[in-house]
């Protein structure tokens, strides 16, 4: 039993025009995810005041405060944007979160952000940033809790609303 075709051409213009509208097609739905908005790389380094090591496994928070400028709000209430460092202190942000609506989207361009580090054994870090595409690496530096005071009277307290320090840098 023979299965060949005799005389009829692999590709006929119809399948040819079909394959290049499915792989056009499929760029097209690609394109939000290679799109992409702003992207905040940076780097978590803690200090003693006269050497800086890179914090390793500590949570970074950033959640949207408002648009810079012209620009409208925020496509869902409740946007946030979570990683952890690597072992060189660095993380990278490209997609924030919504809880509520269970969909991540791209880091906003021009955005004002609010970020929130808490590395055990440093200050409690708070800052706003702005996120630009423009924007380079920043460098956030945290500052070593003294432990050194000891209280033998059981009287003095940590005062919780106090601690907060470091600075934010290009480097």
């Amino acid at each position: 039993m023979d299965l060949t075709i005799t005389g009829a051409p692999m590709f006929t213009p119809r399948t040819i025009l079909g394959l290049v509208l499915c792989i056009s097609l499929s760029f097209l739905l690609a394109a939000p995810a290679f799109a992409g908005g702003a992207t905040l790389k940076a780097k978590v380094v803690g200090t003693d005041g006269q050497v800086e090591t890179p914090l390793e496994y500590v949570k970074v928070h950033i959640t949207p405060v408002a648009p810079l400028k012209g620009k409208k709000g925020a496509p869902a209430p409740d946007l946030v944007g979570v990683q952890i460092t690597n072992p060189t202190g660095r993380f990278t942000i490209a997609e924030l979160s919504s809880p509520a609506e269970g969909r991540e989207y791209p880091l906003m361009n021009n955005w004002r952000y609010a970020v929130k580090i808490d590395a055990a054994g440093y200050w409690l870090f708070e800052a706003e940033i702005e996120v630009s595409k423009k924007a380079g690496d920043l460098e956030f530096v945290l500052k070593s809790k003294d432990y050194t005071v000891q209280d033998t009277t059981g009287v003095i307290s940590e005062a919780m609303t106090v601690q907060q320090s470091g600075i934010v840098r290009k480097p």
